[in-house]
């Protein structure tokens, strides 16, 4: 009996633990997004001040070097900066210490653990890195530029000094806000291991602004590369054409370099090892999402820069009377495919990252699977753009044929401008379409099972085929437009062989593109044995097991919250996994050899 009515105490106890557990758990989210939240505020109050109190730093050190005032402003400017923002500093930096001051006990406390894999500090160090260093990207490509011209010979303009004190002021206030967040996560990280949201966000971050500098940086190395190119070839303009280009291409340079070289390196570091970080990296999607795309990105405008040079290769070949200089004509040839080569370095560098990296740590299929992605996604690119040059191609002999090939359809290039786009854009899409298709049949050949069953192919030959029947709708639609147009006696329709001219190529490619795919797709789905669970529902057989259990106790200092503690504990389970308060029959044997009983004691949460 005695038994019977302590176990239907205990049970009670256990059920209003788990209550308050609950209710405890909700205030502590409360309280977490409010110590956050006025923590970002006051933050963002407080950088304005430091940016404005360091941009009067900045120009007291400019005047006393170069002898004049670098901030144009009223008279008395300084006092009134001073006596505005060193208030707002004053009692916004107090706001931010004392709420960020909370959030450092939280993280140290008896909570830590929680406090770190928290989704909502995950989330406001994600933010606060991101938006604080993006920021920065109109303060450098603004100022660097003016910089190098200043070095190039160039005088400044008043309102450009003022301009470029500020933009340090604001360079050097959010590089110090950046730095104090990004060393706060990554003690977080070495802290031990995380889930969820606490990895992937942070994980996107990195990589988006990786992929953000490489492309400035890729960008900058082409303007730079295309001003040298001119310096050699010939720019045919006067003056001290190179400085301005030159300032620029180097800005984005050096922006997009810091930007990459920060995070990417951080990205590469992360592989190292066996710690839970580098075991987590290894295993991301978020990696190779970011190594094909951004080399998927640099192989387009690969494609596009190349283009634009055969595109006048054709152009002077037919139509060799065209006046211009032999220095325009080398220029408007070799330029394009020049300035090309840091998007094809950017494509190589990132290519054999891929490889080396799926080999490493994941042997041969990993190394196939990532192959297979590869020459899939170059292999659309190259369909793409092979497709839009036959449509052009197309288009034009219509217009032949319907007698319309005049200057008045073709603009200022003619016939010849727009064959010789068109025929760039064939040959250069079919190239890659061609060179990567290649591949794909030599890995039929040798494993014809794996290479025909894979699911990247399957996600190819799908995407081929919908991307025929997007533009194949449309072609339709316009052409039957066209033909409805003439049977209602529309007023001003014109020429019906000339306005259809343009759908029917649409529909001629289009069509084949999806025709031809679709055909594949078909024989290989005939070929392949049926999907497990395609005959009808699947049969269970075996019994159904029990969950798995393990019983664990959980301790802590004398007056430790271990309700709160199991409560946090439960939020941060994934689907699926629960955590059950049970009796420790230890614990209560030992108080009761010590204390005599444990008929009063309650469970141990």
């Amino acid at each position: 009996m005695h038994t019977t009515q302590q176990s239907q105490m205990d049970a009670t106890r256990v059920v209003a633990g788990a209550k308050s557990d609950n209710a405890s758990s909700g205030r502590r989210t409360v309280r977490r997004i409010y110590l956050y939240a006025i923590s970002g505020i006051a933050l963002a109050i407080s950088s304005i001040a430091i940016m404005n109190l360091l941009g009067l730093v900045i120009d007291l050190v400019l005047r006393n070097i170069t002898g004049h005032s670098w901030i144009q402003d009223a008279s008395g400017w300084e006092r009134e900066r001073l006596s505005l923002f060193i208030p707002l500093l004053v009692i916004a930096g107090a706001i931010w210490w004392f709420h960020w001051r909370q959030v450092r006990r939280d993280r140290h406390g008896p909570f830590g653990e929680v406090e770190r894999r928290s989704r909502i500090r995950a989330v406001y160090l994600t933010v606060v890195l991101a938006y604080s260093l993006l920021t920065t990207i109109p303060s450098l490509t603004w100022m660097l530029p003016v910089i190098f011209e200043r070095l190039f010979g160039r005088e400044l303009e008043p309102f450009e000094r003022n301009d470029i004190v500020t933009n340090l002021a604001a360079v050097g206030t959010v590089a110090g806000i950046w730095i104090f967040h990004w060393r706060t996560r990554a003690n977080d990280v070495r802290g031990g291991p995380l889930d969820g949201i606490a990895v992937w966000l942070p994980r996107a971050y990195y990589y988006a602004v990786a992929a953000l500098g490489a492309i400035l940086l890729m960008f900058g190395a082409s303007r730079v590369i295309s001003v040298a190119g001119k310096a050699i070839i010939g720019s045919g303009e006067s003056g001290k054409w190179w400085d301005s280009p030159l300032a620029s291409g180097l800005s984005l340079a050096i922006a997009g370099g810091v930007y990459w070289g920060i995070h990417w390196v951080h990205s590469v570091r992360l592989l190292r090892g066996d710690a839970w970080w580098a075991v987590s990296e290894r295993h991301s999607r978020l990696r190779p999402i970011y190594l094909v795309g951004l080399l998927v990105l640099a192989v387009v405008l690969t494609v596009i820069y190349i283009i634009n040079g055969v595109e006048h290769a054709i152009w002077e070949a037919l139509a060799s009377t065209r006046e211009s200089s032999t220095s325009a004509k080398v220029r408007e040839i070799l330029g394009p495919p020049l300035t090309a080569i840091p998007f094809i370095a950017l494509w190589l560098y990132h290519r054999q990252r891929l490889f080396t990296e799926a080999q490493t740590h994941g042997g041969a299929a990993r190394v196939g699977t990532m192959q297979r992605i590869y020459s899939y996604a170059l292999m659309a690119v190259g369909l793409l753009f092979s497709g839009l040059g036959l449509i052009g191609l197309l288009w034009l002999v219509n217009l032949w044929v319907a007698g319309s090939a005049d200057a008045a359809t073709f603009g200022m290039g003619g016939w010849r401008g727009q064959l010789a786009l068109a025929a760039a854009t064939t040959a250069t899409g079919a190239a890659v379409l061609v060179w990567h298709a290649n591949q794909t049949i030599r890995r039929t050949a040798i494993a014809p099972n794996v290479e025909v069953a894979s699911t990247e192919r399957r996600v190819y030959l799908f995407g081929a085929i919908g991307l025929g029947l997007v533009p194949l709708v449309i072609g339709l639609a316009m052409l039957i437009y066209q033909f409805m147009q003439r049977v209602l006696n529309v007023e001003g329709a014109g020429s019906l062989a000339t306005d259809i001219s343009g759908p029917l190529a649409i529909v001629v490619v289009a069509g084949g593109i999806s025709a031809f795919h679709g055909v594949i797709l078909r024989r290989e789905m005939e070929a392949q044995p049926p999907e497990v669970g395609t005959q009808g529902p699947a049969i269970v057989t075996e019994p159904l097991l029990p969950p798995a259990r393990m019983v664990a106790i959980i301790s802590g200092p004398a007056g430790a919250n271990l309700a709160d503690l199991l409560s946090e504990l439960q939020g941060q389970l994934p689907p699926g996994y629960t955590i059950s308060p049970v009796e420790d029959r230890a614990t209560d044997n030992a108080v009761s050899e010590r204390d005599g009983t444990a008929a009063d004691r309650e469970p141990v949460q």
